[in-house]
């Protein structure tokens, strides 16, 4: 079930995990499968950190002014886990900026960051790829091409 937003997680000393319960209960998604699919996302995590390390420097985030950014929002699990976790950070403010959400999940969103940049809140919204013309899945040699030309530096 890799395309089912039931909940979204993210490492660290602290990790975060967000549940989406409607998803949970709408899917008839169980502990163990909940628990089975969170213990793969970590295992991806740790991969993704393996094979992005070194392409940009460790930054600390205390005190600092964060935007996540991203193609869009669904269902606000994975980019509400992201916050919380940004957030124990010790960062001063968070912003969010996306091109398009669901208008009830930029609502709630609202209330756990300092600012939500979203250019398109629609109130009928099915999936963030709809919004798109053409929305490929990027491979991992891509996402290291871009931070290698956004970041020279760090190389």
């Amino acid at each position: 079930m890799p395309e089912v937003a039931m909940g979204a997680v993210v490492d660290g000393l602290h990790p975060c995990l967000i549940k989406n319960g409607d998803i949970i209960r709408q899917a008839d998604i169980s502990n163990d499968v909940f628990q089975s699919a969170m213990d793969m996302e970590l295992k991806e995590i740790a991969r993704r950190k393996s094979v992005f390390k070194g392409i940009l420097p460790d930054i600390d985030m205390a005190g600092r002014i964060v935007i996540l950014a991203d193609d869009g929002i669904a269902t606000g699990a994975t980019i509400k886990a992201a916050a919380m976790a940004i957030r124990q950070c010790g960062v001063e403010r968070i912003i969010i900026a996306v091109p398009v959400a669901p208008a009830k999940v930029i609502a709630e969103i609202e209330d756990e960051v300092e600012e939500v940049v979203c250019l398109e809140a629609r109130l009928s919204f099915r999936a963030v790829g709809d919004s798109y013309f053409d929305f490929p899945q990027l491979s991992d040699d891509d996402v290291i091409s871009c931070f290698r030309q956004l970041a020279p530096a760090a190389q």
